[in-house]
C-alpha cells in the first residue's frame, strides 16, 4: 500500500519423506506414509514513525496430513507374536488431524544516534489429531492381562500390559505458548578507535509439555533469562 510498507498472503508446502518400520515387526502401518504440510501465513512489513520504527508481524496457520509420530498400540491379530508378552507394538503411525497455529510481531525503534530498543514476542498452539498410544511414565497406568506363550516352557501364560490411552486433541510436544524478548542496545563512537556496543536482553519462554501426553507432571516450566554483552567493531569493520 505505500514505499515504505507491504501487506503479504502466502500459501506453501512442505513434507517429511516416508519410510519403513524395520525394527518393529508386525507394525500396521508398513511403509510409512510421507507427512505433508499446508501453511496459510498473512503479515505486515513497514517502516513507521519517520522510519524509526520496523515492524514485521504475522499470523499463520499450519495443516499436516498424515503426520508421522512414534506410537505404542494393540496391533491387530494377524500383527501379534504367539510369544509376545502383550498385544502392543511400538512404530512410527501416520494420524491425520493435526494442526498447528499462532501469531508473531517483531519490532526494531530507533530511539536516538545512539539508543535502540528491538524485540519480539510469538504466540503458538497446537492440536494433535486422533492418537492413541500407551503414555510412557504413566503415573495412573490402567492394565490388562494377555494370555501368550512362554518362551522358556512353551506353555501358555498370563501377563498384564498397560492399556494404551486416547491423547488425541493434545498439544505439540515442546511448544510454549508464550515466548518474547526485549533487548536495548546502546552505540557509543570511539572516533579512531571504532565503535562500542553495550547489549541488554530479557527474553522468557513460557511453559511447554514435555511429550504429546501432557501430562502435568512433566511440564517444563517456563523461564526468564538475562544477557548483558559489549561488542567492540574496529574502524575497518564499521
Amino acid at each position: 500500500p505505500a514505499d515504505n510498507m507491504m501487506v503479504y498472503g502466502r500459501v506453501s508446502t512442505g513434507y517429511r519423506a516416508g519410510g519403513f518400520n524395520t525394527y518393529s515387526p508386525g507394525a500396521p502401518t508398513d511403509p510409512i506414509e510421507k507427512e505433508t504440510l499446508i501453511n496459510y501465513e498473512l503479515g505486515l512489513k513497514g517502516l513507521f514513525l519517520d522510519q524509526r520504527l520496523q515492524l514485521t508481524s504475522a499470523v499463520f496457520y499450519n495443516a499436516f496430513d498424515d503426520y508421522q509420530i512414534n506410537a505404542r498400540q494393540e496391533v491387530p491379530a494377524q500383527f501379534q507374536l504367539p510369544t509376545s508378552d502383550s498385544p502392543l507394538n511400538e512404530y512410527t503411525a501416520n494420524i491425520d488431524g493435526t494442526k498447528l497455529w499462532g501469531a508473531e510481531i517483531d519490532v526494531l525503534y530507533q530511539m536516538s544516534d545512539q539508543f535502540r530498543v528491538s524485540g519480539y514476542y510469538s504466540y503458538l498452539d497446537s492440536k494433535i489429531g486422533n492418537f492413541v498410544s500407551v503414555i510412557k511414565g504413566d503415573p495412573n497406568p490402567q492394565t490388562a492381562p494377555y494370555t501368550h506363550i512362554d518362551l522358556m516352557t512353551g506353555l501358555p501364560t498370563t501377563s498384564f500390559y498397560v492399556l494404551p490411552k486416547d491423547q488425541s486433541g493434545n498439544e505439540l510436544p515442546q511448544q510454549a505458548h508464550h515466548k518474547g524478548a526485549l533487548t536495548l542496545t546502546y552505540t557509543q563512537p570511539l572516533n579512531e578507535l571504532g565503535n562500542l556496543d553495550l547489549l541488554t536482553t530479557w527474553s522468557y519462554t513460557g511453559k511447554r509439555h514435555a511429550d504429546v501426553a501432557n501430562l502435568p507432571i512433566y511440564d517444563l516450566p517456563a523461564y526468564r533469562r538475562w544477557d548483558i554483552r559489549a561488542t567492540w567493531t574496529a574502524v575497518s569493520e564499521v
